[in-house]
């Protein structure tokens, strides 16, 4: 048995449980370890998922007369259901339970008599899992940990462009120095990638009655948003979008119809850029007149996406100055690397100046 810091969390979920049940909760553990075991399976027993809260609680203490009440007799129960968790390294801290115990919890979205173990352990809440960006790690990190758990048996992207991101940003994750616990090893991530369904574009799926499609976003090679309909309403997710064209990436697509709900990351929907020609000159501009002052240049840039439009800009301005041709080019990334593997296998999927240049060399080639 390894010891650390999510040891301790165990014995509190089962006193947590024992108070709320007014008995010890030895059946409910031994149906839950039941539960976690069948679940690989398409059909889910009988057990604790399918208990009502209200029928576990002790029945001596008043009944609960208010909505303030419910949510702190579920907010606990969410805890200490976390807490008995299979797996130990899925368990929050007691840090994390201590912050959880100090927030309230949304509105109950059904009557407390109603709720189930189930909807609070979150069995059944994320059978299929669709992600619109799966190449950023702020966006994907946690994918594997989610993975992990038994109950999640699916999860959709929109092609194997998409999965061979996330494996190359896992192996970035798992080669860092850094000391943080991640939550999981190279065996989760490896058994992660099995349960990844790979779809594409404009393809329809149908999941527990809900349909949906994914469209062209622009923001990143092959990223999408997904259009879901939720018993025909239409809902549009996305992440980053884009609706102009840069150097190598298509605009975003238009859907074929209006979606009566928008979800939208909006992290620069506040903003007025200036047209990408202006900010392209601006840019070599002051390149072209550092390095004939001697100066060198260097270039943060996200390893996806903006180091190959950059190298892509780099490598044009280059060319039609002759003047620059002894003057050479760095990127030293080793993430960065690994995606130009990715962009130089989808090419097919960028403009057609790329298509056209790929009949000759290929453009990635740096």
């Amino acid at each position: 048995m390894k010891v650390d810091n999510k040891t301790d969390v165990y014995s509190f979920g089962v006193v947590t449980m024992e108070v709320i049940m007014g008995r010890h909760p030895g059946e409910l553990i031994s149906s839950l370890l039941s539960s976690a075991s069948s679940l690989s399976s398409s059909s889910l027993p009988v057990t604790a998922d399918h208990w009502l809260l209200n029928d576990v609680m002790d029945k001596r203490p008043s009944p609960l007369v208010d909505e303030v009440g419910e949510l702190e007799v579920v907010g606990a129960v969410k805890i200490a259901l976390a807490c008995l968790c299979v797996n130990p390294q899925y368990r929050p801290t007691m840090q994390q339970i201590d912050r959880a115990l100090s927030m309230q919890g949304p509105p109950l979205s059904k009557p407390f008599s109603m709720i189930t173990l189930g909807e609070l352990l979150g069995h059944g809440a994320y059978d299929y899992i669709s992600t619109s960006e799966s190449f950023h790690l702020d966006h994907a990190a946690s994918l594997s940990i989610f993975l992990g758990e038994d109950h999640i048996r699916r999860v959709s992207f929109y092609d194997t462009c998409n999965k061979g991101y996330l494996q190359v940003a896992f192996v970035r994750l798992r080669e860092s120095e850094q000391s943080f616990s991640r939550g999981y090893d190279e065996q989760d991530i490896l058994r992660s990638m099995d349960k990844i369904e790979v779809i594409d574009f404009h393809q329809t799926l149908e999941v527990n009655g809900l349909r949906f499609w994914c469209y062209i976003a622009g923001h990143v090679l092959r990223a999408a948003m997904f259009m879901v309909d939720i018993a025909g309403v239409p809902v549009l997710y996305t992440g980053d979008c884009s609706r102009d064209e840069d150097c190598h990436l298509r605009a975003s697509e238009i859907p074929q119809f209006s979606p009566d709900i928008c979800i939208i990351e909006s992290t620069y929907g506040v903003q007025l850029h200036q047209p990408r020609n202006v900010r392209e000159k601006r840019f070599t501009d002051v390149i072209h007149s550092t390095i004939s002052q001697g100066g060198r240049v260097p270039i943060p840039a996200f390893a996806l996406r903006r180091a190959q439009e950059l190298l892509l800009i780099h490598v044009e301005y280059w060319s039609n100055h002759p003047e620059l041709h002894n003057i050479p080019i760095y990127y030293a990334s080793p993430l960065a690397k690994r995606c130009m593997a990715v962009y130089q296998t989808y090419f097919n999927s960028m403009i057609q100046r790329i298509h056209n240049e790929f009949a000759n060399s290929n453009p990635f080639d740096f």
